[in-house]
């Protein structure tokens, strides 16, 4: 398990050819990056490392959340009834797509039991899932280590992703990486998205598969659960 002072995140996307996207790294810009990273403090990173699903990670981090929704323009994002007892993939899950959908983008119609193995070997692996089989036109993934929190997991890719920042691949301004995880959650796409999401130990990972044409029922990306998104 890494130290709480040395959480690290990285950031991966890819896409098939004759989209936007070329190559793993570096992601692709979406508009509207913040232009300094927000940051929680060590109180609350300290209580989300041990006791994530308690009200101490919980409130002050979903306090922060919001703050930068305002100011960003973006409505309130509120948590559904009995999120702290889901598991982290479904806390990732739900997390996504009201990130996703308080912008009015596209939701994930699930998580998949297939990039649902992906995302657990990326996460003992420490590193970016990929897809495999990939039944889309682009994907994304993102992987943090280091807290065990869904919700502050997502604070960090979001809003806490710039230069300065603990994204791996943002070391200054001028790099590709800057906001990487942000524009891998925030990337415009295709419907039906399909998405993938682990834990182990305290290494998180999520991955997205938009345009994905196996989500139907019993095809191989059918969604595990509903979106829960508003």
């Amino acid at each position: 398990m890494l130290g709480l002072l040395g959480l690290v995140v990285a950031a991966g996307l890819s896409a098939l050819p004759g989209t936007a996207l070329a190559s793993a790294r570096p992601t692709a810009r979406i508009a509207g990056e913040p232009t300094v990273n927000r940051t929680l403090s060590q109180a609350v990173l300290w209580n989300c490392e041990t006791n994530a699903s308690g009200s101490s990670c919980i409130n002050p981090v979903l306090t922060a959340i919001n703050k930068a929704h305002a100011a960003e323009g973006v409505r309130a994002m509120r948590l559904p009834a009995g999120f702290a007892a889901m598991s982290i993939p479904q806390q990732l899950l739900v997390v996504a797509n009201l990130e996703r959908s308080d912008r009015g983008l596209t939701t994930a119609v699930g998580l998949s039991a297939g990039l649902d193995r992906s995302a657990l070997t990326a996460a003992r692996a420490d590193q970016d899932p990929v897809p495999s089989p990939f039944y889309g036109n682009a994907y994304g993934s993102n992987w943090a280590g280091g807290i065990a929190s869904s919700l502050a997991v997502d604070f960090l890719w979001m809003y806490d992703d710039g230069p300065g920042s603990s994204n791996i691949d943002c070391r200054s301004a001028q790099d590709a990486g800057c906001w990487g995880h942000r524009n891998n959650i925030l990337y415009p796409y295709q419907a039906p998205v399909a998405m993938g999401a682990a834990v182990s130990g305290s290494s998180l990972t999520e991955v997205f598969v938009g345009g994905d044409q196996q989500t139907g029922p019993g095809q191989p990306d059918a969604p595990l659960a509903l979106r829960l998104a508003r």
